[in-house]
């Protein structure tokens, strides 16, 4: 985390997940093959702030339940079938 602080729900299920479209520009420029819902049921919520790092292994639900202030955050995602384009 570079900036600001919130609370981060990991583990747990993604209730009504729905996969992102593999061929959409979201998926191919900024997350890669990706699910999004509604919200997790179960799961660890921590409060994370500047300076905490996180390691969330692939196929981990994970989202922010409550952002306590403006955030950025620096990801690292491994994508071996390549399917985010490079800049």
């Amino acid at each position: 985390m570079v900036e600001g602080a919130g609370t981060l729900i990991t583990g747990g299920t993604l209730v009504d997940g729905q996969p992102l479209n593999p061929d959409g520009e979201v998926v191919k420029h900024l997350t890669g093959p990706s699910s999004i819902g509604p919200r997790i049921e179960g799961g660890e919520s921590r409060r994370i702030a500047k300076d905490d790092m996180l390691i969330i292994p692939a196929g981990t639900a994970h989202g922010f339940s409550e952002i306590d202030e403006d955030i950025a955050y620096l990801v690292v995602r491994i994508d071996p079938d390549q399917l985010v384009q490079l800049k």
